[in-house]
């Protein structure tokens, strides 16, 4: 009777160890949605933790076409590529999952495989990982949002919001924008040398920016001012020649740059 339990107990062991239901592990090759033209993404995902008893030597459990998941709901939707040696936590489904993948029909019975459960073969992938993959920071605090090129996006605990864009020329990217939602409400927007900052259309009114059009108006007219302590009867040539000298200096060092908004 003894030997009888143990051989059943050994029996209901080896049932449940053939049983999967959440699996880490990394892609090894994906299909994008460009290639299937079904807006969806199979990857061939290597298993990380296999089917193996143990004491055995490490084995490889590979998965063709498993599905990647993506966060989607009310018509809204997060969508990443799949790429090789992504980080990804495989679901094993409780029942065969090729009907579903089919047609998407609540109901339906797989005939073939309908006793499968819990198998590695009803893999589906979801973009989880335990380690942030490179570009991400060491350590946040908020939510953070990028790609290989670094953080884009991110909202500290603060309640301050700061949009990046990189740009890598030989080297690291590096911010050439920034764009900042500070909690007090002021919104502060930088840009490297060379790059302007455009707000509005091309029917939008060009607004001249008024200190740079201010210092060169002034050293203008002190230039003309000055020049008008000559000679009676040169005075007027004088101030206007020393003017239009002083201003074409002026908005040669500081040229009144415009930008393009819209308001009232």
């Amino acid at each position: 009777m003894t030997q009888g339990n143990e051989l059943h107990a050994q029996l209901m062991r080896a049932r449940e160890y053939e049983l999967r239901t959440v699996v880490p592990g990394r892609v090894q090759s994906a299909v994008d949605a460009v290639e299937t033209g079904l807006r969806e993404v199979n990857a061939t995902f290597e298993v990380g933790i296999p089917d193996l008893i143990a004491g055995q030597a490490g084995d490889t459990t590979v998965q063709p076409d498993a599905p990647v998941m993506n966060l989607t709901s009310g018509g809204f939707f997060c969508l990443m590529p799949t790429s090789p040696d992504d980080e990804m936590l495989g679901l094993c489904a409780d029942r065969s999952i090729g009907p579903w993948r089919q047609s998407r029909a609540v109901g339906s019975v797989d005939v073939i495989n309908g006793k499968r459960s819990k198998k590695l073969s009803d893999i589906m992938l979801t973009p989880f990982a335990i380690t942030a993959p490179t570009g991400a920071p060491e350590q946040w605090d908020g939510l953070v949002l990028g790609g290989p090129s670094g953080v884009a996006l991110q909202v500290d605990s603060n309640g301050v919001v700061t949009i990046t864009k990189r740009s890598a020329t030989g080297g690291a990217p590096t911010p050439v924008a920034t764009v900042a939602l500070e909690s007090g409400g002021s919104v502060t927007i930088d840009v490297v040398d060379g790059q302007s900052v455009n707000v509005g259309g091309a029917l939008a009114v060009a607004l001249t920016k008024w200190q740079a059009l201010s210092t060169a108006m002034t050293a203008m007219l002190e230039a003309g001012a000055f020049a008008g302590t000559g000679a009676p009867g040169t005075t007027g040539k004088l101030a206007f020649e020393a003017a239009k000298e002083a201003w074409d200096i002026a908005i040669g060092l500081n040229p009144p740059a415009t930008m393009k908004a819209k308001g009232e």
